[in-house]
């Protein structure tokens, strides 16, 4: 959260692109933005097959200024019948200045995503401010064992040194926040610790 704070108060308005794998707290981030913004989110769903340009524009304009539109899982090309100049007047145009104050949060999962699309879309105070999310870190997923266990029966010290077991057999794994959060939900602190050499991608044990 500190460096989009950063970006938030030494910069114009942006429109910010959040971009890693599923279930790296892309979109718990966007929530927390915007309670920390003190302003309301929308959700847009840009990727319906459905899109076109008048369509678009009828739904941004039902959401209001100092507001923040929220694209989620959003790929490239857009649905076909989505035109890169409404887009474009979305960003900042005619759009844009009928509805001062918002700010666009744009959720995707393809890596190098702002690279991929058309380089209008690329130019500075469009789709330029990226921030990347990675899969969780030995540090990450320790945070994640203190959290999910705080307030089971441990005290401070046996939870640290599970915490610490927990790290050692997580060591190499590729692992989402989301997918680490849903294995812990199913053991208790001694349990996850002795199958976490087990734990899958998506957060099941391998069998």
């Amino acid at each position: 959260m500190t460096e989009i704070e950063k970006h938030q108060k030494t910069k114009s308005r942006k429109n910010w692109v959040f971009e890693g794998p599923p279930g790296v707290g892309k979109t718990s981030m966007a929530y927390a933005v915007a309670a920390k913004l003190d302003q309301p989110l929308f959700s847009f769903p840009i990727m319906n097959s459905q899109m076109d340009d008048s369509v678009f524009k009828f739904w941004l304009e039902q959401i209001p200024a100092n507001a923040i539109v929220f694209m989620d899982d959003v790929q490239y090309p857009f649905p076909v019948k989505l035109s890169i100049a409404s887009v474009l007047d979305f960003l900042d145009g005619t759009m844009a200045a009928l509805h001062p104050g918002r700010l666009l949060i744009v959720n995707t999962n393809s890596q190098g995503y702002v690279k991929n699309v058309p380089a209008p879309l690329q130019r500075a105070g469009r789709l330029r401010e990226t921030f990347h999310f990675s899969l969780a870190t030995p540090s990450d997923a320790e945070a994640i064992f203190r959290q999910e266990y705080q307030g089971s029966l441990l005290d401070e010290q046996k939870l640290q040194e599970l915490a610490h077991s927990f790290v050692a057999h997580y060591e190499g794994k590729q692992i989402s926040h989301a997918a680490i959060e849903s294995f812990l939900r199913n053991f208790t602190p001694h349990e996850a610790v002795k199958n976490v050499g087990s734990m899958t991608a998506n957060g099941s044990l391998q069998r």
